[in-house]
């Protein structure tokens, strides 16, 4: 797989470069069904928190991810998209009918214009983006306590219909929690959460030294 923007604008944002440091990226599925579940989440992370620790070397964890969202009009759920979206998906670029990294790119660019838009005219409301305040704020709850364990049960279909799918991304959260916490880290502090309907996004800052 090739990193995408969840990789590249995190680590450019925090070191400088892609290439400042040297980076172990660590794709979970957070888009489509099916859905990875939240206790193997938590489990890879701690595994990785051990891995961690063998280095004997400092290790910055960075998860990249939003909270509740919806942005099934850009990333459709399989089986929804135009042919050469889902071959998009499905190769990347290489099946002969899907689209070009390139056009993939203009397309999300096109599209995010027209959501914006959209959004600016009142045609499309937090509503319509899954914008949900109160399941963030019950996340982050636990996730500032360090009770990773209580998202093992969680109803991952019930999250999406009242979160959107983006709250998927939530996984990456847990992964470098569970990793920070394995390799002896303290709690995770929130430095910031803001629902921007403006964005069409619900976004979160966490942190733990």
């Amino acid at each position: 797989m090739t990193i995408d923007h969840a990789f590249s604008q995190t680590i450019t944002v925090m070191l400088g470069s892609l290439i400042a440091r040297p980076v172990i990226p660590i794709f979970i599925n957070c888009i489509t069904t099916p859905f990875v579940p939240f206790r193997r989440t938590r489990l890879l992370g701690e595994s990785i928190g051990r891995f961690a620790l063998s280095l004997n070397r400092r290790v910055l964890f960075l998860a990249s991810g939003g909270m509740s969202h919806h942005p099934t009009r850009y990333y459709p759920e399989h089986g929804a998209g135009e042919p050469a979206v889902e071959a998009w998906k499905l190769s990347g670029g290489d099946d002969p009918e899907s689209l070009t990294p390139a056009q993939w790119l203009d397309r999300l660019e096109v599209m995010h214009h027209e959501g914006a838009e959209m959004i600016a005219r009142g045609e499309r409301t937090a509503k319509d983006m899954r914008l949900n305040a109160q399941s963030d704020r019950r996340f982050l709850g636990l996730l500032t306590q360090n009770r990773l364990e209580e998202y093992d049960d969680w109803d991952q279909d019930q999250l999406v219909e009242t979160g959107g799918i983006g709250s998927m991304e939530l996984h990456t959260w847990i992964a470098a929690a569970a990793a920070h916490r394995s390799a002896g880290g303290s709690m995770p502090v929130q430095d910031f959460y803001s629902v921007m309907p403006e964005l069409g996004i619900a976004a979160g800052i966490v942190h733990a030294d």
